[in-house]
């Protein structure tokens, strides 16, 4: 098997400047299962900023992120189901709101109607109708969590067009028999992760463009045993279940409120593009031309997560 030069951990002092949500989620973690928590709260954060947008090359662009964690078997990547709970009060309460419309719709009218439910938390084994269907309705974005390979490759397989659009909030739309959609301003954020092996496989059929725009924590060394007891603190929950709960709150206030943009300061901004034009720079003399669009989206990724940073 292919072995990879050994990723570095993320550094304290990263988890020093981070706001707090992210110190407190993280806090009780070390290591590995650390830096995967931190990576895919991140994303599922990005899913709950509806109302932040910033200009980036002239266009309006939102804070979701496309997140993907490669670890080995069992070393710890069940960890984004923790993420999953910074979300999961919100998914709940968009479905609860939407089934009580459907229900008052059906005494309105004394008849069967077809129901038109909205969610937070997108599955995957949809067909496409039903994928834009949601996309449409669900004006704060969705956000996909998944960490079974053939699940995801069957998303890649058959919604890659709707990634990419997505990645740089491009319009896109849908047309069969009788139904159309038309997406303006498509917001998806994304929580994916596999083995080495099979995101590989996943992306080598997807194609190599789609990569680039996923902020990827990668690894390849296998963890030890955890010892499940070290931990003395039953209430660790209680930090998620907390922060789920705020999060609501802000995500149901924020559709109804003002926008807000986020904006660098020119001091910022300078230094924001010499980084990335070193960056090319290196790439046009070192490496593959190729390269240089890989550049592009990585600036675009840390815009995103300067707006994350910024509003949580």
């Amino acid at each position: 098997m292919e072995r990879q030069t050994k990723t570095p951990l993320i550094p304290n002092k990263v988890y020093k400047n981070l706001p707090l949500i992210l110190r407190d989620v993280t806090r009780d973690f070390s290591g590995r299962e650390k830096d995967m928590l931190l990576t895919s709260s991140l994303g599922v954060l990005s899913s709950l900023l509806p109302h932040i947008y910033g200009y980036y090359d002239s266009d309006i662009v939102y804070p979701n992120l496309q997140t993907f964690i490669t670890a080995p078997i069992a070393s710890g990547n069940g960890v984004i189901m923790k993420a999953r709970s910074l979300v999961d009060i919100t998914n709940e309460a968009i479905i609860s709101v939407s089934t009580s419309d459907y229900e008052f719709e059906m005494k309105r009218y004394s008849k069967m109607v077809t129901p038109c439910f909205d969610l937070k938390i997108l599955p995957v084994n949809i067909n496409s109708k039903d994928f834009y269907s949601f996309m449409a309705r669900t004006d704060g974005g969705l956000l996909i969590i998944e960490s079974e390979a053939d699940i995801i490759k069957f998303m890649m397989d058959n919604f890659s067009h709707i990634l990419k659009k997505s990645f740089h909030h491009e319009p896109i739309s849908f047309k069969e028999e009788d139904f159309y959609m038309n997406i303006e301003k498509p917001k998806l954020s994304l929580v994916l992760s596999t083995t080495q092996e099979q995101y590989k496989s996943i992306m080598n059929s997807a194609g190599n463009d789609l990569a680039s725009m996923f902020l990827t924590y990668s690894f390849d060394e296998v963890t030890k045993f955890k010892d499940v007891f070290a931990n003395k603190d039953k209430n660790k929950r209680g930090v998620f279940e907390y922060y789920s709960e705020m999060l609501e709150d802000k995500y149901s206030f924020s559709r109804y409120g003002d926008k807000l943009e986020f904006e660098l300061t020119e001091r910022q901004k300078r230094i924001f593009h010499q980084h990335f034009q070193d960056k090319q720079t290196y790439i046009l003399n070192k490496e593959s031309l190729n390269f240089t669009s890989n550049n592009n989206r990585l600036a675009l990724i840390f815009f995103k997560l300067l707006n994350i940073r910024n509003f949580t």
